[in-house]
């Protein structure tokens, strides 16, 4: 599972798979996140969470517009400053740090996989508190691309990973796209692609 190759220090610790977080939120008050995600982890009887891939978030989201709720990656829910690995060989194609405090990326890095792909394809690790990988370097699986941010580093989130896949480099690609019938094509799996290939 992709939980153990990016968090191979987690990997023998209680999770909760696929876990959808617009469902369970629903009724909740979204103004502290962290507050209900600690107390889902507490009912679930976990320490940890991931999941979200093409959910519907629009309940979550008050400052998006409806449209454009369908969240495109994974979360992986974990402790801040938690070290985040690269689950296969890559070469970084980018690193930045986005300054928006309200719902913003943090620090991000954006990664070419290798593999057998007809063409490439592009992994966003988000919301770390900094890289630790230099642009145009290819990397081992294994390498450490940083540690999960807090709440002043992630870009105003609780703390988490976001990562998701893109066919196309598009690194202006937001995490919250409008449903398509293309979407699951433009942004696979993350799951699948850093299993296969």
């Amino acid at each position: 599972m992709l939980k153990d190759l990016l968090f191979p220090n987690l990997a023998l610790e209680e999770w909760k798979i696929d876990i959808n977080l617009a469902d369970e939120a629903k009724g909740l008050p979204t103004k502290r996140p962290a507050n209900w995600i600690k107390n889902l982890h507490a009912e679930l009887g976990v320490k940890y969470s991931c999941g979200g891939y093409l959910e519907n978030r629009q309940y979550l989201l008050s400052y998006q517009e409806p449209q454009n709720c369908i969240h495109i990656g994974m979360d992986f829910i974990v402790p801040a400053n938690t070290q985040v690995v690269l689950p296969k060989i890559a070469k970084v194609m980018m690193t930045e740090f986005d300054t928006d405090s309200k719902g913003g990326w943090g620090t991000r890095i954006i990664v070419r996989i290798a593999g057998n792909y007809r063409k490439p394809i592009y992994a966003c690790f988000a919301h770390l508190s900094s890289s630790l990988v230099s642009v145009g370097t290819v990397y081992p699986s294994g390498t450490v691309l940083g540690k999960i941010g807090n709440r002043k580093s992630n870009g105003g989130w609780f703390p988490h990973l976001h990562v998701h896949c893109m066919r196309d480099y598009e690194p202006w690609s937001d995490a919250y796209q409008p449903d398509s019938w293309d979407l699951q094509s433009r942004f696979p799996d993350p799951e699948i692609v850093f299993n296969n290939g």
